[in-house]
């Protein structure tokens, strides 16, 4: 677990929210036979909720499209933590893109 490990700085004139995604269902690395999915990731806003898997299905991070965060400027960090197990093969290197989005529409 990594608290606040991504700090993420706004300034906006409009209302906002902010989405979390992954870029693919299953991290490069490792065997191709067992791969690893982007749900060994959890994720939560540390201003407070519950930790969420990581998937390639757009989630909220801060405010959604019908309840938006007030225009302004501050800071929204992220927790993580990883739940990977033993069922994996060892590998050098796995990676994951993880994309945030910021909307006002």
């Amino acid at each position: 677990e990594k608290l606040n490990a991504v700090t993420l700085t706004y300034k906006t004139n409009k209302p906002w929210f902010l989405n979390i995604s992954a870029s693919s269902g299953n991290f490069t690395g490792g065997d191709g036979t067992s791969p690893m999915p982007s749900s060994v990731i959890q994720f939560k806003n540390n201003a407070g909720g519950t930790y969420m898997p990581l998937s390639t299905t757009s989630v909220s991070l801060s405010g959604t499209s019908g309840a938006k965060n007030p225009k302004g400027s501050s800071t929204v960090g992220v927790d993580y933590k990883l739940t990977p197990g033993f069922g994996y093969p060892s590998a050098s290197d796995y990676s994951i893109g993880i994309t945030y989005t910021v909307s006002t529409i």
